[in-house]
């Protein structure tokens, strides 16, 4: 199921049953969309620290293929972030977190989602979306102003008629 941010963000207060059963599924719809946004952001986080440790192995096995003089943390450090791959999967990372913290504000979205759903339910239990009604009195004279009028509707008629 794929759902719009519209469709989450305006629940239809005249079909709260509905909007009601549609809750629990908005939810493990973008909770999964999470775990595997965060399984993918884990497992490229894990393949940039492998990568980065097996080219620093390299560059302290064989400085002078990388122009170093000297091998220390910081040198070898620079080395590894100044290669041209390694901004690659730094972007990659970066994009992945942004899909991540998308995920997770969306989870965030549906959990207000329901907490407004459980405001118009009480909203609804108080009668606040009924329709107005007139006692028995209201509802005689209403009937009598509509007789009224159809009779000297017909009662015009007949004197344009004559």
């Amino acid at each position: 199921m794929k759902t719009s941010a519209k469709r989450i963000l305006n629940p239809d207060p005249t079909q709260l049953d509905r909007e009601w059963v549609l809750q629990p599924q908005l939810m493990l719809e973008f909770a999964d969309q999470l775990t595997t946004k965060r399984r993918e952001h884990d497992r490229q986080k894990a393949l940039n620290e492998i990568a980065d440790a097996k080219l620093s192995a390299r560059i302290r096995s064989n400085p002078s293929k990388y122009k170093l003089k000297s091998v220390n943390e910081t040198v070898v450090k620079n080395a590894v972030m100044s290669h041209p791959a390694y901004e690659k999967r730094v972007m990659l990372l970066i994009e992945l977190k942004a899909e991540v913290d998308l995920f997770a504000n969306m989870v965030t979205v549906i959990e207000h989602r329901k907490r407004a759903l459980e405001g118009l339910v009480s909203l609804h239990g108080q009668k606040y979306f009924s329709v107005p009604r007139a006692d028995e009195a209201g509802t005689q004279q209403l009937q009598n102003n509509r007789t009224r009028r159809v009779s000297s509707r017909v009662n015009k008629d007949r004197k344009s008629r004559a």
